[in-house]
């Protein structure tokens, strides 16, 4: 692999931070993937960490001081924050609240729609709501969002080996996210992906991790995958829908440790 100099990783980074991708705690396991040196993943995860403990925490202050409450996915240090935009989800957001969410966001903060096949509707929520990505975690051909204006993420279902074939079908200019398979639910079940398979894929492009993470496991799930990011869900939370501020700490002093 050709050895990224230290400006081109930084444009990625601050890109990244401008709204044009996610950012994730362990940055230095992005560099690398990116071919960058030891030395010059270290120096980007001592900066990351930097920016995500100093600036994040004092935009919350700010916010507050203007009557929005901090959300504790931010002040943790999370680099992006999904809505389900899906009706049939009990994770649903309702477009009006999204907008207002999205409004509230600091700057190093990604703001994601999840839609489950609801291509005809995606492109005008996502504008209205001020969204910068779009995941995708229905049966949506690749045709329908190749040409998407906007940064889109698409959910690859980890039923066997065949998920390696699927990813492969997902255009270059998606990101692929690995999760657990129930046409019903669309995420969000617990369930953990084969770890070993997600490996695989995730050896030949960049790929977000989902799939039942917890403190107890991101260690492990992200030593054996190399995922680029994670995605957490039910995994952090007291009942659908409702994230619980211990678990939510928890798993993040996990992922600094990383």
């Amino acid at each position: 692999m050709r050895k990224a100099s230290l400006g081109t990783i930084f444009l990625t980074v601050f890109l990244d931070l401008l709204g044009f991708g996610l950012v994730v705690p362990f940055l230095p396991g992005v560099a690398r993937a990116y071919g960058a040196s030891d030395s010059v993943a270290t120096l980007l995860g001592t900066v990351y960490s930097l920016m995500q403990f100093l600036l994040i925490p004092i935009w919350g202050r700010l916010s507050d001081r203007v009557g929005r409450r901090p959300v504790l996915l931010w002040s943790i240090a999370a680099s992006a924050i999904g809505m389900v935009l899906w009706p049939d989800s009990p994770r649903y957001v309702d477009p009006a609240k999204a907008r207002e969410i999205v409004a509230s966001l600091p700057p190093f903060v990604t703001a994601v729609g999840v839609f489950v096949n609801q291509q005809d509707v995606a492109e005008r929520l996502a504008r209205e709501i001020g969204l910068t990505v779009v995941q995708f975690h229905g049966d949506e051909p690749p045709g329908s969002y190749r040409a998407f204006p906007i940064r889109v993420i698409k959910a690859v279902t980890v039923r066997d080996a065949s998920a390696r074939e699927e990813a492969a079908m997902v255009p270059a200019s998606a990101t692929v996210l690995l999760d657990a398979h129930d046409r019903v639910k669309r995420g969000g079940t617990g369930r953990i992906v084969d770890w070993s398979i997600a490996a695989m894929i995730a050896r030949e492009r960049p790929v977000i991790l989902s799939g039942g993470l917890t403190a107890e496991n991101v260690a492990d799930a992200v030593a054996t995958v190399r995922p680029y990011a994670i995605d957490v869900s039910s995994g952090v939370e007291s009942a659908a829908g409702r994230k619980d501020p211990a678990k939510l700490r928890a798993l993040f002093a996990v992922l600094r440790e990383l």
